[in-house]
Order: structure tokens, then C-alpha cells, then sequence
């Protein structure tokens, strides 16, 4: 996949994938380009990220978009069980748009980690993971601008002098100097199921930007375990080494346990416990957050922020519906909050007798 997208002409161009599962031992890079498309047939059209089982073979992120315009991720599946994000978008990427896709990281690690880029989309995508989409604070977007920059290649002449290159890999290893976040501009969050262990959607220095008709709700570990390929069997003796384990039938079909991903109220309900915020926002400035569906402790929490237009949501909640501190010029209209009892942690009904809704606020 890296050298159809390596092989395209600078003015841009698509790459296609087939049906099947598309193993991928190494990230992929989207750098410098513009006008570019990866585009599968559909859910079945599955990037899976297998790394190379050799050390120190590189981190799990599985797709950079660094230095781009207009670069479009349509209508695929990509999944991970690595200890590392999904998507990173940064290097003053912009127009980036990722819209009928399935995300799955099965570690409960970021789906869609935005760093210093604008004009980014994220529509109708199905989003599983720690948390859905994810402005990456200073602290964050040090250790992974790092992290890509661990992955690239050495230079020419860096190779030649022997210099701050790992002699193994060729990889560089001097730390690129520190970066401060950027305001995001231009941010859509449209139409998309999220289901996350921490954070629906989670925002730090965002402008002009819109959260609009989305579905937020907690990955339960019932279901986390649909996504979880089979582990190498240890058997009684924990020295003998490990059994290969033939994952080829579990990623084949793998799609087919994409409609779990749908909603099912009656769970969203009985699950509030399992995600702590649907939408967390600080810093952010001329927004629209409308006719969204959240499930979670808090649903909407929006801090130093301004010209928020939060109207006709929906939220479910276990400890506060709507949580407004240090913000101005805010307008929170025809919005229903539901304030629950005592929720369980998971996402199995039937746990918890006092998880009914027990007081909803209009307003």
C-alpha cells in the first residue's frame, strides 16, 4: 500500500483497495501530497496493522497525513491492537477528511489524533477506541511528533557520516525540537458512532469548527471482545513456547461484526458508567454543537470557551448533563437531559436494577 501511494504522481491520484484483508507490517505515510484518495469497496476493504514481530520494529501508529491537501480516507476499515493511535494528522495538513470509515483499535487507544492541520472531517465513520476523535495537547503532540519522527528514514548524508543513526534500522534518532499546538481551525464531526472508554470527542484549542448529529457512547468489554483476535494458546506449561495462532478466518471476517458498532439504545442506556465524557471542550471559539446523542457521565462539558451553540441534543447521563465553566456568549437551546441513577460499569444489561432514568431535564 505504501508504494501505490509512493508510486502516484505529485498532482495526486487514488489508491484502491480491494475486498480482503491488507496486512500492513510497517506504518503508513501520507506525506507532502496533495489531491490524494485511499479508497476501499467498503467496510470489507480491511487495513490491518500486523507489525513485524522483529524488536524494536517501530510503534503501532498505523496512518501518518503529514505536509498534505486535500487528502481523503473513504469507505474502509482499519484496525489495530497495537498500543498506539489510529490516524495522526499534522505538519500543517489540511482539507483532510475522513468519511465513511470504520476505525477499530482494539487496545482502547485514540482513533483520530488532530495536531497542527485545519479543515479536517470526520463523518458517518464508525470510531471504537480510548477516544474518537482527539486534539492533541502539548504534551501529546511532543511524544508523537517523536514517534513519526522515529519512523522515518535517516538521511543520505546522516547515513554516510554514521551520525545520530541507529546502526540497526536506519532510523534517526535525534529528537526534533519541541512544537506548541496550533489553533484548530475548521473542525467537522459529523454523523459519526463513537464508542469510547474515556472520551467521545476532545477538544483543547479549537475555532469554527461544528460537532453535529453524532452517537456517543461507551465500548462495553462485552463488546471489545468481538475485536480481540484469538491469543496464541500457552497451554499447561508457561516455558514451552507459544502456539501459532492462524488469525486469517478472524480478520476475513471481521466486517461482519461491524454492525455491533450500531446503536442500540436499550445498552447505551444500561452502560453509562463505561465513558466519562461525550464531549470535553476547552478553548474553543464559534461552534456548533447541535442533535447530538450522548451516553456517558457528563455529556457536554465546555470550559473557557466562546459563541458555543450547543441546541437539540440529546444526552443520557450518570452525573451531569451539561457542564459550563468560564464561558461566554454561549446559547444552550431545545436541548433534553436525562440524569441517571447509579449506572453500571459495562455495557451488560440487567446489572444494575437502579440504572432506570430516574429524572429528565428540558431546557
Amino acid at each position: 500500500v505504501q508504494a501505490a501511494i509512493d508510486r502516484l504522481p505529485e498532482e495526486g491520484g487514488r489508491v484502491c483497495l480491494n475486498p480482503g484483508v491488507h496486512r500492513l507490517r510497517r506504518p503508513l505515510f501520507i506525506e507532502g501530497r496533495n489531491n490524494l484518495t485511499l479508497l476501499g469497496c467498503g467496510p470489507g476493504s480491511k487495513l490491518v496493522f500486523d507489525p513485524d514481530p522483529v524488536p524494536d520494529s517501530g510503534p503501532g501508529v498505523v496512518l501518518v497525513v503529514g505536509s498534505s491537501h486535500n487528502v481523503a480516507i473513504e469507505n474502509l476499515s482499519i484496525y489495530t491492537d497495537s498500543n498506539n493511535p489510529i490516524v495522526f494528522v499534522d505538519e500543517a495538513s489540511a482539507e483532510v477528511a475522513v468519511t465513511d470509515a470504520v476505525l477499530v483499535s482494539a487496545a482502547l487507544k485514540d482513533c483520530v489524533v488532530l495536531g497542527r492541520c485545519s479543515d479536517v472531517t470526520v463523518q458517518r465513520s464508525k470510531l471504537l477506541g480510548r477516544r474518537g476523535v482527539v486534539q492533541a495537547d502539548d504534551t501529546l503532540l511532543n511524544e508523537w511528533v517523536v514517534l513519526v519522527d522515529g519512523l522515518r528514514p535517516a538521511d543520505d548524508d546522516d547515513v554516510a557520516s554514521g551520525d545520530d543513526v541507529d546502526p540497526t534500522h536506519g532510523i534517526a534518532v535525534v529528537p526534533p525540537e519541541p512544537v506548541d499546538v496550533e489553533v484548530l481551525r475548521g473542525l467537522r464531526v459529523d454523523d459519526n458512532d463513537v464508542l469510547a472508554s474515556s472520551v467521545g470527542v476532545d477538544l483543547g484549542d479549537a475555532l469554527d469548527g461544528r460537532i453535529d448529529g453524532n452517537r456517543i457512547r461507551a465500548a462495553g468489554k462485552r463488546l471489545l471482545e468481538r475485536f480481540r483476535r484469538p491469543a496464541p494458546d500457552v497451554g499447561d506449561d508457561p516455558d514451552a513456547p507459544l502456539t501459532d495462532v492462524d488469525d486469517e478466518p478472524f480478520f476475513e471476517s471481521l466486517h461482519r461484526s461491524f454492525p455491533a458498532l450500531d446503536l442500540d439504545p436499550a445498552r447505551a442506556e444500561q452502560s453509562l458508567g463505561g465513558l466519562r465524557w461525550g464531549i470535553r471542550a476547552c478553548l474553543i471559539d464559534t461552534f456548533a454543537v447541535r442533535e447530538n446523542r450522548v451516553w456517558a457521565g457528563r455529556g457536554i462539558e465546555l470550559a473557557f470557551s466562546r459563541s458555543v451553540r450547543a441546541e437539540e441534543n440529546r444526552l443520557w447521563c450518570a452525573a451531569a448533563g451539561m457542564v459550563l465553566a468560564n464561558a461566554f456568549d454561549l446559547v444552550t437551546q431545545s436541548n433534553a437531559i436525562s440524569v441517571a441513577a447509579g449506572q453500571p460499569a459495562d455495557d451488560d444489561p440487567g446489572d444494575d436494577p437502579a440504572s432506570a432514568l430516574t429524572r429528565t431535564v428540558h431546557g
